[in-house]
């Protein structure tokens, strides 16, 4: 069965390896002193560097106005099986170029300090910012800067003699078969190589209202990370980013996969000119195309919007946890949920078919509960798709630690306060309830609204008053 992702940004972020048009650039956490290895789809975490200049956004805080580097280390909630309500990295270690002590980071959080020293397993790091106790960062973002002169991402990206970069420890959390591991350090893979092998099947434009949607196809995929689009006024122009964040692959080695992405930032009787990069695991890229699009306005139709009933799909609160316990936490702690992806679903006629989860607008997904107005909706931009989760067949409310099934899923992050909060949880302490999550697909998929249940088991403890 071939498989398909379909991805919906309009923002102009770069994301990649090292290129020419890169101003930002992800690593991901794929190592562990602890736990498994290689572990690329989904990562440990991500380690975004941002290249940030006076006239840039976020403006950089470095004296002189000096260009300085924005590191944004941020854990992958969904890779765990539980997390706590200090789920975080509570240390981060990287190197620089030259001397460390032209360097000064701004905006660390309160009471972290900075050292330099061997970290578990990964070697020593020239840097390495760590806080006390209960300050754990999810993510931890700061700023580096050099005291006398510009400094570039290339700088602050420098692998030591164990072959790393950077390493986070992260803390408070649960993986499935470790017992007894709460905390452990992660860092980017030392020595991932391959040769980048995409056959490329098709590599298709279609204009829309004010939108250019963009599909291709592949064959076969070797070692590929994943996938960028460029897009240029004319054909020899200059091509910058339109994709927020590397389109992950879903291809192999002897089967391909269908792709999808939108560019909702084009206007309505201008020509668009696209190219496709495919990256590899060791970050050398190829580049396709271009291609062209002139999206113009659609007539607008008089016929009737029918009702149409909503899609019921699986959704797990908590994946993996039992029975999903919500109780009074920090304003930072979050908590996971997912929307399941089947290969074996029924529609509303009773017909067999898949549901691709990548067809879900994660803009649109709320959380409610029955008599209150208002929903939470989940954290912006901490939404990704991985296995976590595999649909549970019986009562509404039973308890199961159901986990992955090799189906890819949409999992999301909300914060537990504001659910605690919106859906007035206080009202209901001590008892099991079911929760609501609704949504819809993307308008190219038809806009039909999804709708999925899950229950909870408030604690007593959200009946504490707020300090």
């Amino acid at each position: 069965m071939k498989k398909s992702l379909i991805v919906v940004i309009g923002l102009a972020i770069i994301f990649s390896a090292p290129n020419l048009f890169a101003n930002t650039i992800q690593y991901l956490l794929t190592d562990s002193n602890v736990l498994p290895n290689g572990q690329i789809v989904p990562p440990y975490g991500w380690v975004n560097l941002t290249l940030l200049t006076p006239s840039s956004t976020p403006t950089t805080a470095c004296p002189g106005s000096y260009d300085g580097v924005q590191i944004v280390a941020d854990p992958n909630n969904a890779k765990f099986t539980t997390t706590g309500t200090n789920f975080g990295i509570q240390k981060f270690g990287f190197n620089y170029a030259g001397n460390p002590q032209n360097l000064t980071l701004v905006n660390l959080p309160a009471g972290w300090t900075v050292t330099t020293g061997n970290v578990d397993g990964f070697g020593v790091f020239m840097e390495v910012p760590t806080g006390p106790g209960n300050t754990s960062q999810d993510p931890l973002v700061f700023e580096v800067c050099n005291n006398s002169m510009d400094l570039s991402i290339e700088e602050v990206a420098v692998k030591n003699a164990d072959g790393h970069a950077f390493v986070a420890h992260i803390i408070d959390f649960t993986y499935a078969g470790y017992t007894g591991t709460n905390s452990a350090f992660f860092a980017e893979c030392p020595d991932c190589s391959g040769v980048t092998a995409i056959n490329l099947s098709s590599f298709t434009p279609k204009a829309g209202n004010n939108k250019v949607t963009l599909t291709w196809e592949t064959a076969t995929e070797i070692d590929n990370a994943g996938f960028n689009i460029y897009r240029s006024d004319s054909a020899d122009g200059d091509y910058q980013k339109v994709n927020a964040a590397l389109i992950p692959a879903q291809g192999s080695a002897t089967e391909g996969a269908a792709y999808g992405f939108t560019d909702t930032d084009a206007k309505n009787r201008k020509t668009y000119f696209y190219k496709l990069e495919d990256v590899d695991l060791n970050g050398a890229s190829t580049m396709h195309g271009p291609v062209s699009a002139t999206p113009v306005e659609q007539p607008i139709s008089a016929t009737p919007i029918p009702i149409v009933q909503p899609i019921q799909v699986s959704v797990d609160i908590k994946p993996g946890a039992c029975p999903n316990p919500i109780g009074k936490t920090g304003d930072k702690a979050v908590m996971s949920f997912a929307i399941m992806g089947t290969v074996s679903g029924f529609d509303i006629m009773g017909t067999v078919e898949d549901f691709d989860v990548t067809q879900i607008d994660p803009e649109s997904i709320l959380i409610t509960r029955e008599g209150v107005a208002d929903g939470v909706a989940p954290i912006r931009n901490r939404w990704n798709y991985s296995d976590v989760a595999t649909p549970f067949e019986g009562e509404l409310c039973d308890c199961h630690g159901l986990q992955g099934d090799g189906i890819m899923d949409l999992s999301m992050k909300v914060y537990v306060k504001d659910v605690v909060d919106v859906l007035r949880l206080q009202e209901v302490a001590e008892e099991t309830i079911p929760l609501t999550v609704t949504g819809k697909l993307y308008d190219e998929f038809g806009g039909t609204p999804i709708e999925g249940k899950d229950c909870v088991r408030v604690l007593k403890s959200v009946l504490k008053e707020k300090k």
